[in-house]
């Protein structure tokens, strides 16, 4: 919250309009039964729910694989005949951008 956001919306970003922004998970709705006294008195109600976790050192879990075309396409060359190839693409889940590659098993995530 804060000023920041509201400079933001007319081009000046805060901090001099070159702020990182942290990556965050979606906000989580809860919908809550509450009764007017209990707001009033401002009443403290414990809520569980299992949450999406960011994973930390995503990098270690990255490796560069020239095969990856974008997020979830590969594309690599096939031969059809002597002298003769052809690309062909195919969804790969692992790839989330051009040239990088989820590392499979990874334990940093």
């Amino acid at each position: 919250g804060g000023f920041e956001d509201i400079f933001s919306h007319f081009g000046f970003g805060g901090h001099g309009g070159r702020r990182q922004r942290e990556q965050t998970t979606p906000n989580v709705d809860i919908p809550l039964r509450v009764t007017l006294k209990q707001l009033y008195l401002g009443d403290t109600i414990e809520v569980e729910y299992i949450r999406q976790t960011l994973c930390v050192n995503w990098q270690e879990c990255m490796k560069n694989n020239q095969d990856c075309q974008g997020p979830g396409i590969k594309v690599r060359m096939q031969q059809i005949a002597p002298g003769f190839v052809q690309q062909v693409q195919q969804r790969d889940e692992r790839c989330v951008a051009r040239g990088k590659m989820w590392r499979s098993g990874c334990r940093e995530c």
